[in-house]
């Protein structure tokens, strides 16, 4: 069995996100980071030279992303640039209020590992990611983010690319791994991690909560959250 690479991404993101490390919970950063080195010890040893892991620091989920900037530049240059914008020091302010709304909407909700994100073929594209699952009211949320997105366009007149919840197949989606390549290759002979995979997915049935009380953090970053100082006070 294979697995689909991308090409590694060249762009400045400004999203509200959900980093492991600011949820208070120790134990859960653990479940993530085993089930990662878990992962790699079932590729083999050529494929781990195309396999990125997110360190501890990174391990993330985006929530809503407000806007998507492709760059030809460097991302430190990129993120002068946008940091000097007129609107960039109001922006602030708004991340802040859909923060508090945000913190507000998932307090007392429970996330659970729902699995191992297969697509409909049973394959593996791009990346590993966990599918984290909510039973929070998902129409609020997305009124909160329809209501951020009206106050930018207003009141910064900002230009708005790639909007939107990041909440495909109902699931928030946490990569543990990406894996890098030309466009249309592949890495080869992956069976034994597909088969940890229905492994880790069997379990997950029987025990899959890892936090509540979600603490969402606005972000500049980089496709992998893997710059200094992402988080917009």
């Amino acid at each position: 069995m294979k697995i689909a690479c991308e090409q590694k991404k060249q762009a400045l993101n400004l999203t509200f996100s959900a980093r492991l490390i600011d949820q208070g919970d120790d134990q859960m950063v653990s479940i993530v980071t085993d089930l990662q080195r878990e992962a790699l010890k079932n590729l083999r040893p050529q494929s781990t030279l195309r396999t990125y892991l997110y360190p501890r620091d990174t391990l993330h989920f985006s929530i809503i992303n407000l806007t998507t900037f492709e760059l030809e530049i460097d991302f430190a240059s990129g993120r002068k640039f946008i940091e000097a914008q007129f609107w960039y020091g109001d922006l602030g302010k708004i991340a802040q209020s859909t923060l508090s709304q945000m913190t507000e909407h998932f307090k007392g909700k429970e996330f659970y590992i729902e699995r191992i994100y297969k697509d409909d073929k049973g394959q593996i594209e791009n990346s590993l990611a966990l599918n984290l699952r909510c039973d929070d009211d998902v129409a609020k949320l997305q009124k909160i983010a329809d209501q951020l997105k009206e106050n930018v366009r207003k009141k910064l007149k900002m230009s708005i690319e790639g909007f939107g919840v990041k909440r495909p197949n109902k699931f928030f989606a946490l990569n543990l791994l990406r894996f890098f390549g030309t466009p249309g290759s592949n890495i080869e002979d992956c069976d034994d991690l597909y088969h940890f995979v229905d492994i880790k997915n069997e379990e997950f049935k029987q025990c899959n909560k890892i936090f509540k009380n979600l603490k969402p953090v606005f972000v500049i970053s980089d496709a992998y959250l893997s710059n200094p100082d992402p988080v917009v006070e």
